[in-house]
């Protein structure tokens, strides 16, 4: 995904690109939520059988959809930057910051609440 951002970027798409941006967006969301609802109905379950806990099995066929990484925001802002667009820009930069795992390490989440 990140390539075709790059090429539609390139290519003078940007709202294309954007677009695409949003759907892996929404379709990593959304694929991490069914996951969640699946966890959480298979832990109901196995409580509701006599408190006897219960393995759920299941096998998963399907692939995680894309989700955006640095390099997607990056490509995304450096394309912005590219177009005179830094409004753009500084919306993708947030995103990326809010993003739950764009920390990695505790120390690093501590300097981020106290910038804000």
């Amino acid at each position: 995904c990140n390539a075709a951002l790059a090429t539609f970027g390139d290519a003078g798409e940007f709202r294309r690109a954007l677009k695409l941006f949003t759907q892996m967006k929404k379709s990593a969301s959304l694929f991490s939520r069914m996951r969640r609802n699946k966890s959480h109905a298979a832990d109901k379950e196995g409580e509701d059988r006599n408190n006897q806990p219960t393995v759920f099995h299941s096998i998963d066929l399907v692939h995680d959809p894309p989700k955006p990484t640095l390099v997607t925001y990056s490509t995304l802002m450096s394309r912005a930057v590219s177009l005179g667009k830094p409004r753009v820009a500084l919306r993708l930069w947030n995103l990326m910051r809010n993003q739950p795992n764009f920390y990695s390490t505790i120390v690093s989440i501590k300097r981020r609440h106290v910038r804000i």
